[in-house]
């Protein structure tokens, strides 16, 4: 597989996910969870002459057991052990009762994941839709991400999710970088995590101010042409987009082509499940990539009266030029 979960990696969940790789347990712990492995600085060396000579700045972070090779970064890089990943997560939650919902690792060992549910915290109902809330913790070992820990939402009849803590404004940023003495800020990370509810519960209420604004056929083609089209005119492969989302808005699971609302499940359902017909790669997309920051970035525009007036005028300028270049063509 080119993206997603390779070789190395293992998906492991107590309840079935949407994308059908996961093996299922029916509980958690760090020793089933498939991130029980360590990874280690090695130094890096090159021909010189008839010796090798040790090359200065740089190590490879590797995965042990497998001798697997995960980054070459500079010897500055901070490693975050999956272990140190698992304590956070339970110095985090000290007193909350919470269960491990689905761990794992994407592109063979570079990312790696832990995903939470909280009792008396992980569901709640928007227009008739119920969604479970996760929270999640992820790191990597290649310094594509940072550690950080976020809140996302599953709409469940159609299992597509939507990054809370990112999407909500004004969200706790709870992240972590690979550098030197970042022990005292995972130390600050572990504080806060209750702020995290906090804004959670403003992204709830986002929702149904969404679910309570009218919004028309013609109104969403525009505001998602806007969205999806790029340039001066608006691509085939856009176009197909868009009318497949416009068939989201009115007839996806739990649409009824009247809200923004619906046109906010529209955009996540299809970026959930038809970015890519490769679903290991569309995981890695959903989560960590490219469809998940669509959604998010579709999320902050319905959040702004400024932001979608601007997408409906792109939108209609890329109609109307569609529609004399179909008519003269």
């Amino acid at each position: 597989m080119s993206a997603g979960i390779l070789k190395n990696d293992k998906i492991v969940s107590i309840a079935p996910c949407w994308h059908k790789m996961e093996q299922l347990v029916s509980s958690i712990d760090f020793l089933n969870s498939g991130l029980n492995w360590e990874v280690e600085k090695r130094d890096l060396f090159i021909p010189c002459g008839n010796d090798h000579c040790k090359v200065s700045n740089w190590q490879a972070v590797v995965r042990k057991d497998l001798d697997l090779v995960l980054n070459i970064p500079k010897t500055s890089y901070a490693m975050i052990q999956n272990s140190r990943l698992w304590e956070i997560l339970s110095n985090s939650l000290v007193g909350v009762n919470y269960k491990v919902a689905v761990t794992g690792s994407l592109q063979d060992c570079r990312k790696v994941f832990i995903s939470i549910q909280i009792d008396g915290k992980q569901d709640f109902v928007v227009n008739g839709d119920s969604f479970q809330s996760f929270i999640t913790f992820v790191t990597s070992h290649d310094g594509s991400l940072a550690l950080e820990s976020y809140s996302t939402e599953t709409r469940v009849c159609c299992m597509n999710t939507l990054n809370a803590s990112r999407a909500a404004k004004g969200h706790v940023d709870l992240k972590v970088y690979h550098t030197k003495n970042n022990e005292l800020k995972i130390q600050d990370m572990e504080k806060t995590l209750e702020e995290m509810f906090e804004k959670r519960e403003d992204f709830y209420k986002s929702l149904e101010y969404l679910a309570s604004k009218p919004l028309s056929l013609e109104q969403c083609n525009k505001l998602l042409t806007g969205f999806i089209g790029k340039g001066e005119e608006l691509s085939t492969r856009a176009e197909n987009q868009v009318n497949t989302m416009l068939g989201y808005f009115q007839k996806g699971i739990g649409n009824k082509g009247q809200t923004y609302y619906d046109s906010l499940n529209a955009v996540t359902q299809n970026f959930t499940h038809n970015a890519s017909e490769n679903k290991a790669k569309a995981l890695a997309s959903n989560e960590f990539g490219s469809a998940g920051n669509k959604k998010v970035e579709f999320y902050d525009i319905l959040m702004s009266d400024n932001e979608i007036d601007r997408l409906v005028k792109q939108g209609e300028r890329l109609l109307q030029a569609n529609k004399v270049q179909a008519v003269t063509v």
